[in-house]
């Protein structure tokens, strides 16, 4: 008789996430592999989601339903204690479990953004933050396991919610989604320093910005564009856009979100990747960058050392000079620029969503174990 997983993949609407990234490449390369379980994959409406996910249906282990079930409220509780389908395992891919769970659970915590910076989500109130800081404790503290994509978040969570370190258990994320056979020509004309991320204040676009100004005005070798794709959060665009000086507004383009193809050909061609954030829980971005050989100039900041390793260079966020000083590093120096490329290729090629799948697939076959 086939187990059968009931999977919360509710990231994959809302905006396109770093969460949501992990659930549709999880999912997209687990299912297959796990052919003796049964899968019911809850997902958001057809209209609110951003990925294609439609083949995944034509398998004959794997039943999608639709549910707006977002958020972490009432809704979301009263739709999983409503809920028929008979499963041996549920897994969360949201970091959050519903308070009515039969059998194993699983849940993924992604980060812990919510518990150490509240203020980074403007507009958040103090009861909602409570809330949901409450719900994410409570659920990697009543899971019979909990899965976290970096060993710096796995730390988060036993110190943080006091859960035994035994029972969380780091799976990377694979290495992005972004294609890395680029046919096209840049979305920019011209040499260009690229971000791709939201403009939420922990991305620490301020300080980026700031840089970038330092950079522009020390003249020789650093006449290049400044490159922002991301989702707008609130009045940041506003602010950043009123933080350049005014001799170099032209030279910096918001792109807003862009599609995975776009996306490809802004890494490919841009002469480096700058990612000065001051939380990740894993961090996505740098490595899809060193997967198109650009160079990366990084946060030393949470989880980012682990991904890129000694494949980039290492700044302090919140050391404007030093960031400046990074960038015109590997602008004038195309010896620097060739040992970045090729660390970061070879770093790129130890992470893959087959590992990051193989490695989930191994938690679920000993929950289940334990259950029967």
């Amino acid at each position: 008789m086939s187990r059968s997983v009931l999977i919360d993949a509710s990231p994959l609407g809302g905006g396109v996430s770093g969460a949501g990234r992990y659930a549709y490449e999880l999912l997209d390369t687990l299912v297959p592999m796990a052919r003796e379980l049964r899968f019911e994959i809850i997902v958001p409406p057809r209209d609110s989601r951003n990925w294609d996910i439609d083949h995944w249906s034509k398998r004959k282990n794997v039943t999608t339903t639709p549910a707006d079930i977002r958020g972490v409220g009432p809704r979301r509780q009263l739709y999983f204690l409503r809920h028929s389908f008979e499963y041996d395992l549920f897994h969360s891919l949201s970091s959050y479990l519903p308070l009515f769970v039969r059998g194993r659970s699983l849940v993924t915590v992604h980060d812990l953004k919510y518990v150490h910076f509240p203020s980074y989500f403007r507009g958040l109130g103090s009861l909602k933050h409570r809330y949901i800081t409450a719900m994410i404790r409570r659920s990697a503290r009543t899971a019979d396991h909990v899965l976290t994509v970096s060993e710096h978040t796995r730390s988060d969570i036993v110190t943080e919610f006091d859960v035994e370190s035994e029972n969380v258990t780091v799976v990377p994320h694979g290495p992005g989604g972004a294609r890395t056979d680029i046919d096209g020509s840049s979305p920019v004309d011209g040499s260009y320093l690229f971000f791709v991320g939201s403009l939420r204040p922990h991305k620490n676009l301020a300080t980026l910005v700031d840089a970038y100004n330092e950079l522009r005005s020390r003249g020789d070798g650093t006449n290049v564009k400044l490159a922002i794709a991301g989702a707008e959060y609130g009045d940041s665009l506003a602010e950043l856009r009123d933080r350049i000086s005014v001799p170099y507004r032209k030279d910096v383009e918001f792109l807003g979100r862009v599609d995975d193809d776009t996306l490809a050909r802004l890494y490919a061609h841009a002469t480096a990747f700058v990612y000065p954030s001051l939380y990740e829980g894993f961090g996505l971005p740098p490595l899809e960058a060193m997967g198109h050989g650009t160079p990366v100039i990084v946060s030393n900041r949470t989880s980012i050392p682990e991904v890129v390793d000694d494949a980039g260079i290492y700044i302090d966020p919140t050391d404007t000079s030093a960031l400046a000083d990074a960038l015109e590093r590997v602008l004038t120096s195309e010896s620097t620029r060739d040992c970045l490329r090729k660390r970061g290729r070879r770093r790129y090629q130890e992470f893959s969503w087959e590992r990051t799948a193989s490695e989930t697939l191994a938690v679920y076959e000993k929950l289940i174990a334990e259950e029967h």
